[in-house]
Parts: C-alpha cells; sequence; structure tokens
C-alpha cells in the first residue's frame, strides 16, 4: 500500500489539490516518513515471500528467517525516532512471544538438515550441539521401524488403466456416465 502511495505521490497530491475535501495534503517530511516506513517494513516482505512459498519446502527457513528479522530490527544510532520505535517495538514482539519458536525441535532439526544452514548460526551455540545431539539420536534408534524392503504392490486391474483424470475432458473418451 505504501509502495504504491509513493509511486503514486504526484498524482495524489494533484488530486487533493483539485478537490479539497476538507482533506489536508501530507507535507514533505510526511512523505520522507512513508518513505522511511517501507524501507522498514522490507526485511517483513521478504520474510513473507519466503515463508509462503508453495513449490519449495519452507520449514527449515523459519529459524533463519527469524534470525534474520531480529538483526534487520536492531536499531542503530542513524535511525529516527519513529524508525527507532519501530524497531523496539517489533523486536520486543518477537522476544515476548510465549510460544519460543526457536525451542522447537522440529524446527532446529529441518534447519539443521538443509544444507544451506547447516552451522546453525541462527541459533544460540549452546544450542546447536544439543540439535545434532538429537540429530545423532534418532539416526541411531533401533525403535524405529524399517519398511519391508520390497512391499508387494496390488494388482489394479487393466480395465481401470483404461480411464486416466489425466485425460482430455471429452466426455466420449471417458467412462460412461451412470
Amino acid at each position: 500500500m505504501i509502495q504504491r502511495l509513493l509511486a503514486n505521490k504526484d498524482a495524489v497530491i494533484q488530486s487533493l489539490a483539485l478537490h479539497r475535501h476538507n482533506v489536508i495534503p501530507l507535507a514533505g517530511s510526511e512523505w520522507n516518513k512513508l518513505s522511511g516506513i517501507q524501507k522498514l517494513l522490507e526485511p517483513c516482505e521478504k520474510a513473507s515471500k519466503i515463508l509462503g512459498g508453495e513449490k519449495y519446502v519452507t520449514i527449515s527457513v523459519v529459524l533463519p528467517i527469524l534470525a534474520y528479522l531480529r538483526r534487520e530490527m536492531t536499531t542503530t544510532d542513524d535511525d529516527p525516532g519513529y524508525a527507532r520505535k519501530f524497531k523496539e517495538a517489533f523486536y520486543l514482539d518477537l522476544q515476548t512471544r510465549p510460544d519460543k519458536i526457536e525451542e522447537n525441535a522440529m524446527l532446529q532439526i529441518a534447519t539443521a538438515l538443509d544444507i544451506r544452514f547447516k552451522s546453525l548460526k541462527c541459533l544460540e551455540k549452546s544450542k546447536t550441539d544439543s540439535v545434532w545431539q538429537i540429530i545423532e539420536r534418532l539416526m541411531t534408534d533401533t525403535s524405529v521401524t524399517e519398511p519391508e524392503p520390497n512391499p508387494k504392490k496390488p494388482r489394479v486391474s487393466n480395465s481401470l488403466l483404461l480411464f486416466s483424470d489425466s485425460e482430455s475432458d471429452d466426455e466420449s473418451t471417458g467412462p460412461p456416465n451412470p
């Protein structure tokens, strides 16, 4: 929304100047602040796009994304007041969530097994050792039953193979309607 408003800034200013329906136009400093807010929200947009993927695995990316957001939302001396307030509130929200997502063993294991993140830089050093110990324990656990080496496939009647869902939608090539 902010991107579109900034992209159409001149048109918005001209439209408000023409119609003057008791709307006070934004001052130059407010437009600058909007531009700054857009930059503040860019890490959130990137995180949303990555975590919203449907064609690739995202569970292993959750912890690195959280680490990225924490890094991006750390305040600096160069941040203006509004940016500092936003970053502090965002960072505090990440830190005080009751579910402590960084403690989720499944996320930790998925991240460790993803070759891109196997160093686990997104976790504290004390936690990385325990993640690798859990993985080692899982790999050596003999109570897990192995699947049969060659499970027998059920026989399918040849007449069922004549009709496929991938065939064309032409009714003459599909099964007769009951």
